[in-house]
């Protein structure tokens, strides 16, 4: 008990005389009373001290035990900064890549060699598709007939003005009124056949539990903090594994140069778009057939010049005349006569101006391939040279090659890395009429493998 509680009781009850301030003697039940009073005044005092004892005594305790949990806490594990990044294609990938399109192309060539359409062949001629050389060979042919077309029709044409012309010299020789008969130029030639050609050319350890005494509560945070420690060292035998698979382009060198080396020996190969067939080897012998016949009607053009000229002074003879002719009938003739070499003059205009068109894009350098359209359809010739030339076919090939990185980490080593690769691989191989004499599908693929297991093939 405090020692002011004890004191102010004492004093309560000792000094309580009987007498109140105005003198007056207290009676028997009063005194009572107020010793009652100061008994439960003293009771009070007592009850709250007791309870600030026992709430600091409580506080205590629980400072106790939240300092002996602390020493329960799980460890703080760190893992080590052993992260693998790239910024681009690992190179072990490519080789996979790579070994896999040779594994490809190896059985590839097998099958073509085995194939009884090729079998015991050893005078094959095989030329590399190429996704330009067909429309280019279309615009080809289609070009060559039109040139044919206006070679017909120059020649049709300057034939019948020459014709028209010495009528009318042969007319005013016998002064005759009569309009000679002009041939139909219609009925020679129509230009409407000649269609314009568009051109295509990226730890610590744990406390033990015997220092923590019987504390419900401490030894019920102990359980869970083993638990998450065990949990912890759990973690440190746990393998993260992430994988990252990526596209890896066939680069057309890379397939043409397997393809040679997985087919026998004795078969040829031609890759046009990268090297066009024949030509080096083509000599003046050869002529092309294109630049004979475009020749031929630029010798068609030349000549229609010199009678453009012809035809224009007849023209304005002939307009001079009808315009101080008072006679009729010379009149009519002459204006037949006009009629007629005006429309020969407009056919021959229309096949001029259709062929300096001709020319003009022939002659148009693409600003992609820099080269011009006359270029590309004489390496088309070459090609059709080629495709004619007996036991030639066309082969389409297409591949596609994906890799793989699998990324394995744990908690105390660095992280592993293992590449794969796969390829798939298509062909086709026709003959020069278009038939699919060949088709077969190849897939390869490589496992995962370490950096330091991966070999570099020759």
């Amino acid at each position: 008990m405090p020692d002011n509680v004890s004191n102010n009781a004492a004093n309560t009850v000792s000094g309580n005389t009987g007498t109140n301030d105005t003198g007056r003697t207290k009676g028997p039940e009063e005194l009572e009373l107020e010793k009652q009073a100061a008994m439960a005044r003293l009771r009070t005092d007592i009850t709250k001290g007791q309870a600030d004892s026992q709430k600091a005594i409580a506080e205590a305790s629980k400072a106790t035990a939240e300092a002996q949990r602390d020493l329960l806490q799980p460890p703080n594990v760190t893992t080590l900064a052993g992260n693998i990044t790239s910024d681009g294609t690992f190179i072990e990938s490519r080789i996979l890549a790579r070994k896999s399109l040779g594994t490809a192309v190896a059985a590839l060539g097998e099958a073509l060699k085995n194939d009884p359409f090729f079998q015991n062949k050893t005078d094959i001629r095989l030329a590399l598709y190429n996704a330009t050389d067909l429309p280019v060979i279309e615009l080809y042919v289609g070009l060559s007939s039109q040139l044919f077309t206006l070679d017909k029709q120059f020649e049709a044409a300057n034939t019948n003005i020459n014709q028209l012309l010495d009528a009318l010299v042969a007319a005013a020789a016998t002064a005759t009124t009569v309009a000679p008969e002009a041939p139909d130029m219609a009925k020679k030639f129509d230009l409407e056949s000649l269609p314009a050609i568009p051109f295509t050319p990226s730890l610590a350890p744990a406390a033990g539990l015997g220092a923590l005494g019987a504390n419900p509560i401490t030894i019920a945070y102990a359980g869970q903090a083993i638990i998450q420690t065990v949990m912890s060292l759990a973690s440190l035998f746990r393998v993260n594994t992430s994988y990252n698979n990526f596209d890896l382009p066939v680069e057309d060198v890379a397939l043409a140069a397997e393809f040679k080396k997985a087919i026998p020996i004795g078969w040829k190969l031609w890759h046009p778009a990268m090297f066009p067939a024949n030509a080096i080897g083509q000599t003046e012998s050869l002529a092309s057939a294109f630049m004979s016949l475009l020749e031929k009607v630029l010798v068609q053009y030349n000549t229609a010049a010199g009678l453009l000229i012809k035809v224009n002074d007849k023209i304005s003879q002939l307009s001079i005349a009808l315009a101080t002719e008072t006679d009729a009938t010379k009149k009519v003739a002459l204006q037949r006569q006009l009629d007629q070499l005006s429309a020969c003059l407009n056919a021959l205009n229309a096949l001029n101006s259709a062929f300096v068109q001709l020319q003009a894009m022939l002659a148009t350098v693409d600003t992609a391939t820099q080269a011009t359209p006359l270029t590309t359809l004489l390496r088309a010739e070459r090609l059709i040279a080629l495709l004619k030339s007996g036991h030639t076919y066309i082969v389409k090939l297409s591949a596609i090659s994906k890799g793989s990185n699998k990324v394995s980490q744990r908690l105390w080593s660095s992280a592993v890395i293992r590449h794969s690769a796969g390829t798939e691989l298509n062909c086709l191989v026709f003959s020069p009429d278009g038939e699919i004499v060949f088709a077969n599908t190849q897939l390869n693929y490589t496992p995962y493998l370490k950096p330091e297991e991966i070999r570099v093939r020759s």
